[in-house]
């Protein structure tokens, strides 16, 4: 039976703690300010009423000493009852002589000496002081208060806070909500603003950022900045796909209009060899394309590569000498010894060839290469003569299936544009520089700069 009580609590309590998680920040802050509040008051009180009682004893033990030396220095100022005090001037063999004990206190009560006395009697406090009388020792001033005084100025003053304490407390309470209701209020703004982004799919909506420069300002910033990566990213996306299904639609309407050709006119052996080979033309077309996304994809969501230290010269000699046995335009090489620089030798040798092979595409009669060290900096250079590039498709010649509209052999030399793209993204990750020069009908120059240290 107990066992059940407990699961039963234990149910309880994760039931409250489940609800207290579902609270709003708001709220939750509001209640934790309000403990705060309400554990700073009772301490507050507690003190307050502490010093107090402090004080009020320390002012009623003051105001006894100081009647009682002020008589005992002059004994024509004795009155028998002065602002709360009962003053009595007595022997100690004769008693009373002057001066009547208040209710309740005993007559018989010892010589507080030096210090203050207490006396309790039937509920009633007293506090008293004695002192002997100059130049008669025998004569003594008692000085008697009731301590009830004090008490009762501090019932008045525990009173006052218990009055007036709440009233603060909710106010404070109501204040703290507001407060934490308008600091909170960005924070709803941007869940609003994500909310609608995620119902909508549109990344060009931004949150509203104030002038401060606080920790939710900072947010709205950087939740803006990650939302402007996301758009761009998102239009990427887009922009691939619909490049991808303009690359592929000619290539799989060929292969269609192929094979519906040979299905219904191929008569002979011939006419059907030639709509298969011209299937296998489209089919290694698509094949390629379909190669060079995946890579593309892979270096894109490259954010780091693991780079050795090698020799640029060996590598660029080595890709040249593979590259001049199946080119037939010539071959201008300036190579400098000994260049090494940090590297991932497979996506370096992509890079470089892909350059060479639009190179080679588009040369006239011959490709320049030179490498060179230039402040600290080495230099790869390579030239084609080909028709040139205008200088407002410099931008753009690094981005997915860009091809130039212009002459430059793009019959003969037609691409799917990813080779530049594909060089720039990961020359990006050797953390090197890649530029174009060109003049039109004279030649189109690519340079990238790798750092050596």
């Amino acid at each position: 039976m107990l066992d059940l009580v407990i699961l039963s609590k234990q149910g309880e309590i994760k039931a409250m703690l489940s609800k207290l998680k579902n609270i709003e920040i708001s709220h939750k802050i509001t209640l934790w300010y309000s403990v705060f509040m309400l554990i700073l008051v009772i301490i507050t009180i507690g003190l307050s009423l502490f010093i107090a009682n402090k004080v009020a004893k320390y002012e009623t033990h003051k105001k006894l000493i100081n009647k009682v030396e002020q008589i005992s220095h002059d004994i024509n100022k004795y009155e028998e009852y002065d602002d709360g005090v009962f003053l009595i001037i007595l022997q100690r063999q004769k008693g009373v002589i002057k001066g009547q004990y208040p209710k309740n206190f005993d007559p018989k009560q010892r010589f507080s000496g030096s210090k203050i006395g207490f006396y309790e009697n039937n509920k009633t406090k007293f506090y008293y002081y004695d002192r002997p009388i100059k130049k008669q020792k025998d004569t003594i001033i008692r000085a008697i208060i009731l301590a009830d005084n004090t008490q009762s100025i501090l019932g008045s003053l525990f009173f006052a806070i218990a009055l007036i304490a709440p009233i603060l407390f909710v106010i404070a309470i109501f204040v703290g909500y507001k407060l934490a209701k308008n600091a909170l209020a960005p924070i709803n703004q941007i869940s609003k603003t994500a909310q609608t982004i995620s119902q909508s799919a549109d990344f060009s909506k931004r949150v509203k950022t104030s002038n401060n420069n606080d920790e939710l300002a900072k947010l709205s910033s950087v939740i803006n900045e990650m939302l402007q990566t996301l758009q761009i990213k998102f239009q990427n996306e887009k922009q691939l796909t619909s490049d991808i299904s303009h690359e592929l639609k000619t290539p799989i309407s060929v292969i269609l209009s192929q094979a519906q050709y040979a299905i219904q006119h191929a008569d002979t052996l011939d006419e059907a060899k030639q709509c298969l080979q011209v299937i296998q033309k489209q089919s290694k077309k698509m094949a390629e394309l379909t190669n060079q996304i995946l890579q593309i994809s892979k270096i894109e969501n490259l954010t780091n590569i693991k780079m050795k230290r090698v020799c640029l010269s060996e590598i660029l000699q080595s890709i040249l000498n593979d590259f001049d046995k199946i080119s037939n335009k010539k071959l201008i090489t300036k190579i400098d010894p000994n260049i090494h620089i940090n590297a991932d030798i497979t996506l370096l040798e992509r890079a470089i060839n892909n350059i060479l092979d639009n190179a080679l595409k588009f040369s006239r009669s011959k490709i320049e290469v030179n490498l060179k060290i230039d402040n600290n900096v080495a230099k790869l250079s390579i030239k084609d003569d080909g028709e040139g590039i205008e200088k407002d498709e410099f931008d753009k010649i690094f981005n997915k299936f860009y091809q130039i509209e212009t002459s430059r052999n793009k019959l003969q030399n037609s691409g799917n544009g990813l080779g530049l793209f594909m060089s720039a993204q990961i020359i990006r990750l050797h953390n090197a520089k890649i530029t174009i020069n060109s003049e039109l009908k004279r030649y189109s120059e690519f340079c990238i700069e790798f750092l050596i240290n």
